[in-house]
């Protein structure tokens, strides 16, 4: 995409039209195969969905009306159902950081994604 676009704003500053042309045909192919990639993503996200959506309900009145506390580092012990960043409760929030690191260590790790 990059080579694109570097290749898209030379010919652009040339005012190449022949080149302009071939680069438009080659965009509309790129778009397409982004576009199939998108639909590829959509059927698993759907499934994942499917399954965690039910479990979160579940967490979240399991753990209203059960007393579970845990021990923060810097600001000690908390009720995992008590409220923290506006309507968030404490496992939420937990449950985000930790998925965040976690999901940073592995792609780190197998050395996947970003750049």
């Amino acid at each position: 995409m990059k080579e694109f676009q570097i290749e898209f704003k030379e010919a652009k500053s040339e005012g190449n039209k022949q080149k302009l042309a071939k680069l438009e045909e080659r965009r509309v192919s790129m778009m397409g195969d982004q576009s199939e990639m998108m639909k590829q993503q959509f059927k698993p996200m759907f499934y994942i969905s499917a399954i965690s959506l039910p479990l979160f309900i579940w967490m979240y009145n399991h753990i209203q009306g059960g007393g579970y506390t845990i021990n923060f580092p810097l600001a000690g012990v908390k009720e995992l159902s008590d409220g923290i960043l506006g309507p968030f409760q404490v496992w939420l929030v937990w449950y985000i950081l930790v998925s965040i690191l976690v999901g940073q260590l592995i792609r780190k790790a197998l050395d996947v994604g970003g750049r």
